[in-house]
């Protein structure tokens, strides 16, 4: 039994493996849960600087070029670019190194990424934002301003709408973007056939137009009517049932991801979704609870989605959110995960648990990787993760932030790679 089982490269040792190795084959790779006096033969305590191949064999991992400096965070790769916040800046950088800078001042705080369509939908704190199909930065799930529109009902015979009750909603544009739709707070109430209804918005500053919505007779059902500052409403066109009541612009949620036509992100320990494929827009009322604890990851699958709180890890199998009834929540662990080190490579998905290294299939199916052998359960608060291919193999690296004292056996120290 070897007095230590530990593997180290630094400089310098001129470029050998450092002096405290035991010659051999390290199939287990490293176990960390026992005492080096206890650790057996094929295993190491440590393993510093240095890869351990599918043999146990190690050798020297490679460095890396640094092509950035500042206070970099936030990455994520989308289409040909790799998005990231580099010091206060987002910018994006391009195959060649290039950079370029796309919002000026944008934030000190992670930002949450979600992939939906061609877009890359991202928010951090108070700010929401989409990289669009032409790879340009635009607004989205801002609210509209808050500005009262005025309605004019028109007299008989002035148009073809029939008589019932109406509402008239609006929204503004700015460009492309559009904001959440809001109703107008006069609810129009006609006794008599062929009217038409005038309405007008204020223009802001900044706004490019405004668009008004109207409801139907029963109340259920919200059609655009027209485009403009000043319209006249005299007939709506469907375009399928867009939610009218408690329906605002979306917010600024962590955890960010997409399943069945919906964003779905968290806000403390609740789960809150997107209007069904229009993403602008949720009802605030509507939410999902799971166990009263802070949501650390949220990640949709192709049959559920994966939630993994303060206390537990579940899998939620959930077609409509607005369907209570038919969801099926099941606690796949007792414990918890590290925030930030999610990641996901072809059909599977997997992050760093305070047990061990979990991988998960598309049907709530979880692995640790690492059970009884490589203890995380010290006071990580965060970290992030990045999947590399090296020599053909494909690679997830972690880095780990603690908040808190060594447990026994564990040599890491602040700011650990993994």
């Amino acid at each position: 039994m070897p007095f230590t089982n530990r593997a180290k490269f630094s400089p310098e040792n001129n470029g050998k493996l450092g002096d405290l190795i035991s010659l051999g084959s390290w199939k287990q790779g490293v176990v960390n849960r026992v005492s080096e006096f206890n650790v057996p033969n094929d295993a190491l305590l440590d393993a510093l600087n240095v890869d351990i191949d599918n043999n146990g064999k190690i050798k020297r991992r490679k460095g890396y070029t640094k092509i950035l400096s500042g206070n970099c965070h936030s990455l994520y790769s989308f289409g040909s670019y790799l998005y990231t916040v580099l010091n206060t800046d987002f910018i994006r950088i391009d195959t060649n190194g290039n950079t370029e800078t796309l919002i000026n001042n944008y934030t000190t705080s992670p930002v949450n990424y979600v992939e939906i369509a061609g877009e890359l939908y991202f928010s951090t704190k108070n700010k929401t934002n989409k990289i669009n199909k032409f790879n340009n930065v635009e607004l989205w799930g801002i609210k509209s301003p808050q500005i009262q529109c005025e309605v004019v009902v028109g007299a008989e015979n002035s148009g073809t709408l029939k008589k019932g009750k109406y509402r008239v909603n609006y929204s503004y544009s700015y460009g492309n973007y559009e904001t959440g739709i809001y109703p107008i707070d006069v609810v129009v109430d006609v006794t008599y056939d062929n009217f038409s209804i005038d309405a007008k918005c204020i223009p802001t500053s900044e706004s490019t137009s405004a668009n008004f919505y109207v409801s139907s007779t029963n109340g259920e059902e919200l059609y655009f009517a027209q485009s403009g500052y000043e319209v006249n409403i005299d007939f709506y066109d469907g375009l399928g049932n867009l939610p009218k009541l408690n329906s605002e612009a979306f917010p600024v949620l962590d955890n960010l991801t997409f399943s069945n036509g919906r964003i779905y992100g968290t806000l403390g320990s609740s789960i809150y979704f997107s209007n069904d494929r229009d993403y602008r827009q949720y009802n605030p009322m509507n939410y999902i609870g799971i166990d009263s604890t802070n949501i650390v990851i949220l990640k949709a699958v192709d049959n559920g989605i994966y939630v993994v709180t303060e206390l537990a890890t579940y899998f939620l199998t959930v077609k409509n959110p607005e369907d209570t009834e038919n969801m099926q929540l099941v606690k796949v662990f007792d414990y918890s995960a590290i925030k930030g080190t999610l990641f996901e490579y072809q059909k599977n998905v997997g992050w760093l648990s305070t047990e061990g290294y979990i991988v998960g299939d598309n049907n709530g199916n979880l692995q640790n990787l690492t059970k009884d052998k490589i203890d995380f359960s010290k006071d990580y608060t965060d970290g992030t993760s990045l999947m590399i291919k090296k020599d053909g193999i494909h690679q997830v690296i972690f880095s780990l932030k603690q908040d808190g004292g060594k447990t026994t056996f564990q040599t890491y120290e602040k700011d650990d790679i993994v």
